[in-house]
């Protein structure tokens, strides 16, 4: 098979928009809508085989794997068999990368893709792609045009007395976009002055005779060095993650605290300091979204010094280990705590002065090695536990600096328990155990008769914890805890584990319950809040408890109320932007858009009962998506009518997706397409069988 008969190839100049342009047909809805399956996967120059075929078929994303390649890759082609695919391989250095997985895509005859974008014209060769699509550099129009919308936020420049030094530098970035938004990042923060931008262009301008990579280093280093000085070390502490990671915005601002790079501002907590600077190395254009969350807040990023070698000059950075003036160095894995690496000449050379190595943050480690590397001043921790175990960190005594303490534990047919020195960790910010809910072992009360104890100041999040003790006593430990994250299982003892006692958190945002077996009293300052297979439910006619909460923003609702009528009462819900009901017994909803003003996503999920959408809900003005899973048909239909009526009115936002077990998400149009088509098919299978049945008698 020619290797291009299912694959297309972006060719061109590292930062001249390849992974834009993919990322923009990636996302477009005419191809979401026509591709049943899409997949984006970044390739680095050192690739793993097994790691890509493990993304593959977790949509990006790398899960814990065996290794075995031809069982991920006999995954894979059952995964896609059959099924219209799109997958982008970004960033593709070899042509053996392409051989090493084209076996497992199937040619299904339905015109599925594979997309890959390089920066080498010898891959476009190797493949046997006659017509890759060239990039080709930005044109003087065009270049200006990205340059003014870059800084200004419109077509043009502004200030007269500016544009000879804004087409001068345009014109010095040669057509590359790359350059030119780096560069408009640190204009736009600039204010604006002709002295300013004078000096700014005859610096680009002295890059003139320099080769690409030394260009492009010299462009983003002249940005890096007007950063303000509390972003430097954020900024080059993002260069420390592989090239072809996405950076999970959450995982970043721990691990900035962690390491010490951020600073108290008033009353302003450390983690919305960090999203603050997160937002201002984004209006730089540093750094890039790659994902928002339904709040608007950055969820996924992507570091633009990925193009270039920026930390090394040239040589190429050991990953092993972060460099940065007067910080520790920091090590991902417990490996390189026994066979430290070898530093990069350039960040020996610029950091000669840094004498101590301390370790501050262990990942993906076993804990076991811990006593062994005696971790005292270790202050981000996540290990994995993938095998059976009773107990999780037997001691905690070494880490008494500790601020983030991730778990994920896997293949386990124990209850875990968690030691209660966790309550004696005064630093500690953020808990996390994930894949399995863990027992957390009651605080030892000291002090005379229990009344002094240490109180855990700083932390902001619990997560994975079942049957968690609500009383007064555990709730003044943590007060300013703003997520939340428990499991009530069979063994609890009211009133101790009562739920009504959170009512005391009154910094609590993110609240998420399962099998709650008592009343909730919910504090007023949730913004997010799932509940999930209650026990003890709410009537749909009480929701005027959660409705009136001022800051709720997202409500996930599954298996948590009773009753089969709900009429939402106005003038609640009024800050709701996402709103997920599934499996309930409701039949009959009235609502429009004065009971969910500002609802921008609604998500129905195994409803078989709820016999239609309101269809005042289609007039809510912010309503951009209505997902469908597993739902009745006359939930479809009125879907789909409210879809018809929309369109009438040409409202051209709204998207009505529908899903089941068959199939990914469709429109609804294409979704009733296809069961047209389904029941023709069988009718003509049952004409057949007649048929036959007529010439055999």
């Amino acid at each position: 098979m020619n290797p291009c008969s299912k694959s297309s190839l972006l060719l061109g100049w590292g930062g001249i928009g390849k992974t834009t342009l993919a990322k923009a047909v990636f996302d477009n809805q005419y191809i979401a809508d026509h591709f049943d399956r899409r997949i984006w996967l970044t390739i680095s120059q050192e690739y793993n085989v097994q790691d890509i075929l493990a993304g593959l078929l977790n949509d990006g994303i790398v899960r814990p794997h065996d290794g075995n390649v031809d069982r991920l890759g006999e995954s894979l082609y059952k995964e896609l068999f059959g099924r219209r695919y799109l997958i982008v391989m970004d960033d593709v250095w070899t042509v053996q990368a392409w051989d090493d997985l084209k076996m497992f895509f199937p040619d299904n005859g339905n015109r599925s893709r594979v997309l890959l974008t390089s920066r080498l014209s010898p891959v476009a060769v190797s493949l046997g792609c006659r017509n890759p699509y060239l990039m080709t550099f930005l044109d003087e129009n065009k270049s200006w045009n990205l340059f003014c919308q870059t800084v200004f936020a419109q077509e043009d420049c502004p200030f007269p007395e500016l544009e000879k030094y804004g087409r001068k530098i345009v014109e010095s970035c040669t057509g590359l976009p790359l350059e030119i938004i780096v560069i408009g990042g640190l204009l736009s923060r600039s204010d604006m002055s002709r002295e300013y931008w004078e000096s700014v262009a005859e610096n680009v301008s002295s890059f003139g005779n320099s080769g690409y990579n030394e260009h492009c280093l010299k462009i983003l280093s002249l940005s890096y060095n007007n950063l303000p000085l509390h972003l430097k070390p954020c900024f080059l502490f993002v260069g420390s993650y592989p090239e072809d990671r996405k950076i999970v915005v959450t995982e970043l601002i721990h691990r900035w605290i962690a390491n010490g790079l951020l600073k108290t501002v008033g009353e302003k907590s450390l983690e919305d300091i960090a999203m603050e600077v997160i937002k201002d190395l984004i209006a730089r254009n540093l750094i890039f979204i790659h994902k928002l969350t339904t709040s608007g807040e950055v969820q996924d990023a992507k570091y633009v010094g990925r193009e270039v070698c920026f930390l090394c000059d040239g040589e190429p950075s050991y990953e092993g280990a972060i460099h940065l003036p007067g910080f520790a160095l920091v090590y991902p894995s417990l490996s390189s705590l026994i066979n430290p690496p070898a530093i990069c000449g350039a960040c020996r050379k610029m950091y000669s002065h840094v004498t101590r190595s301390w370790l501050v943050g262990i990942m993906n480690g076993d804990y076991d090695l811990l006593p062994f590397v005696h971790p005292t001043q270790a202050r981000y921790v996540s290990v994995h536990y993938i095998f059976n175990v009773k107990s999780v960190l037997p001691t905690l005594q070494l880490l008494w600096n500790l601020q983030t303490l991730k778990i994920v534990v896997v293949l386990t047919s124990y209850p875990i328990v968690l030691p209660a020195e966790i309550w004696e960790m005064p630093q500690l910010r953020h808990f996390e155990i994930t894949s399995l809910p863990a027992t957390l072992s009651d605080p030892v009360a000291t002090g005379v008769k229990g009344e002094e104890f240490v109180v855990l100041e700083q932390l902001q999040t619990f997560s994975g914890i079942e049957n968690f003790k609500c009383t007064k006593d555990v709730l003044d430990r943590i007060p300013n805890i703003r997520r939340l994250e428990i499991t009530h299982g069979s063994k609890i003892e009211s009133p101790e584990h009562s739920l009504g006692n959170l009512i005391q958190l009154q910094k609590l945002e993110s609240l998420n319950v399962k099998f709650a077996r008592d009343n909730i009293a919910f504090p007023s300052s949730l913004k997010k809040l799932s509940l999930k297979s209650c026990m003890f439910r709410i009537p749909w006619s009480g929701m005027s408890v959660i409705g009136s909460l001022p800051n709720l923003e997202k409500l996930e609702l599954w298996g948590a109320t009773e009753g089969s009528e709900w009429n939402p009462v106005e003038g609640e819900f009024l800050r709701l932007k996402e709103l997920i009901i599934g499996t309930c017994e409701l039949v009959r909803w009235g609502a429009d858009q004065s009971h969910f003003p500002v609802l921008e996503q609604l998500e129905l999920q195994y409803l078989k009962s709820l016999e239609e959408i309101p269809s005042g809900i289609g007039d809510i003005p912010t309503l951009r998506t209505i997902k469908l899973f597993y739902c009745s048909r006359s939930l479809v239909n009125s879907a789909n009518l409210v879809w018809q009526e929309q369109q009438s009115v040409d409202n051209e936002t709204l998207e009505i997706l529908v899903g089941d077990f068959w199939s990914s998400w469709l429109t609804i149009s294409d979704y009733l397409s296809r069961e047209i088509s389904d029941n023709e098919s069988d009718d003509d299978d049952e004409d057949e069988e007649i048929e036959h049945e007529d010439e055999s008698e």
